[in-house]
């Protein structure tokens, strides 16, 4: 499943965009908001002891400002979309109309596209990223998909799990994961072939499991390979910040927050204070978070650190949590 289901009765609180339909089957909605700027971001607080009703609020920072501003500042819209098939409701032209016009100078180097990729199956358990009989980036795999795209137009195929590394526990062994070395059963060479061939984009996935330093000593040469082999499509999960428990079910916690790079914020998520081992004063950029603790305030405290560190980095990529 690719989404979960039930009637709004038993929502506790939920992000947009949410997607609904009517008991009949005959109307689908979505409610969602845009132009989204310097503004505390919408979730829905869910109707489970209200009976039906859906009442829009607004996400708290640490300190339960929700907005801090000077006037004078527009909120963002809130939108309700109505159509009689759920395909009516994308793509959004409300929504892109209503959002503010592109401000990049050139976007001639950005290529959107739709694509397909073995990542899925690892998160329903038919497929593993770690070598074994149920190993998901095998050649015969990523020539199957590829073929899928071909077929139906779509622009990419992503593998994940091609690259040794994944077998026993990835995130203690972070340093074991090679950028370069593929599973004996997926030959890199042939498959980035095969997709040039079907005029599908071979896309790169990079598991950096928290080892900055060994990404970081392998990328010369893994961006050299690929670039050989003509590929210029990348997933990568180098954190621009990270929500870490201590208790993991795979590893240490603590190891994950010593090799995180002093630039990267980290929240440590801890049950006591006393777990973290004054982690939060010895490292720079870090916080200690108790406990039971809302996901919305939690969210926004790691935004709220980003804020702060923006005047330090160039940029971010995406945020992790472990």
């Amino acid at each position: 499943m690719l989404y979960s289901s039930g009637p709004v009765s038993v929502l506790d609180s939920v992000q947009t965009p949410l997607t609904m339909q009517t008991q009949d089957g005959r109307t689908f909605m979505v409610i969602h908001e845009a132009n989204l700027v310097d503004y505390a971001r919408m979730f829905l607080r869910g109707a489970r002891s209200e009976g039906r009703v859906l009442t829009a609020a607004l996400a708290p920072m640490a300190d339960g400002i929700k907005v801090r501003g000077r006037t004078p500042f527009v909120t963002p819209w809130r939108t309700i979309q109505l159509a009689d098939k759920a395909t009516g409701l994308a793509p959004s032209l409300l929504g892109l109309n209503l959002n503010p016009p592109n401000a990049l100078a050139s976007t001639d180097w950005i290529h959107p596209m739709k694509y397909v990729g073995i990542w899925w199956g690892m998160h329903i358990g038919a497929m593993t990223w770690s070598s074994g009989p149920k190993h998901g980036a095998t050649t015969a795999n990523a020539r199957r998909y590829i073929d899928f795209a071909a077929a139906n137009g779509l622009g990419g195929v992503l593998v994940e799990g091609w690259n040794t590394g994944w077998d026993g526990d990835w995130i203690a062994n972070r340093e074991a994961f090679s950028f370069t070395q593929s599973y004996p059963d997926y030959d890199l060479r042939a498959v980035a072939a095969y997709a040039r061939q079907k005029g599908v984009r071979l896309i790169v996935h990079n598991e950096t499991s928290g080892g900055i330093q060994n990404y970081e000593r392998q990328l010369d040469s893994a961006f050299a390979l690929y670039r050989s082999l003509g590929l210029d499509a990348l997933k990568t999960h180098r954190p621009a910040a990270a929500i870490i428990d201590l208790r993991l079910r795979r590893g240490s916690g603590r190891e994950v927050v010593v090799s995180t790079p002093p630039g990267v914020p980290v929240i440590i998520f801890s049950g006591l204070r006393s777990e973290s081992a004054d982690l939060e004063t010895i490292r720079p950029n870090t916080r200690l978070v108790e406990k039971p603790y809302s996901l919305v305030m939690l969210m926004d405290t790691l935004e709220d650190m980003l804020e702060q560190s923006r005047g330090n980095q160039s940029g971010f990529g995406r945020i992790a949590a472990s």
